[in-house]
């Protein structure tokens, strides 16, 4: 693994990181499913 993906995703600037956070905030006032949010890391690029 490039060393650049591993520091990005430590620091949650990853694709998958970006997209769950940017997520989280619709799913706490009920606009978006707390599902979509719990699928955004697989679908986004990463498992975990």
């Amino acid at each position: 693994m490039d060393t650049r993906e591993a520091v990005r995703r430590h620091l949650c600037v990853d694709p998958a990181s970006i997209a769950a956070a940017a997520l989280d905030r619709p799913a706490r006032t009920g606009a978006v499913p707390p599902e979509t949010v719990a699928e955004a890391p697989a679908r986004y690029g990463r498992e975990s």
